[in-house]
């Protein structure tokens, strides 16, 4: 089964993403309830020029991900 990973594990693989690319990525979403809490986004400064989180509880299922796909084909 999959494994939850800590708020500093998340940090540091996107630490070393952005290291390996040389740049931020342009936008960084979760797709899961309460993650945007302070001190995640202390963690992740630097790693995205935008965060796309919620605070609270996310309704329904989350992302529509076939339209996140669309805009990946036609930004």
């Amino acid at each position: 089964p999959p494994t939850d990973m800590t708020a500093q594990e998340i940090a540091t693989a996107l630490r070393s993403a952005v290291a390996s690319a040389g740049r931020p990525l342009d936008v960084l979403a979760f797709d899961a309830c309460l993650m945007a809490n302070f001190e995640m986004t202390g963690w992740l400064a630097g790693s995205a020029d935008l965060l796309v989180a919620s605070e609270d509880v996310i309704p329904g299922t989350g992302f529509q991900y076939r339209d996140l796909r669309a805009l990946t084909e036609d930004p």
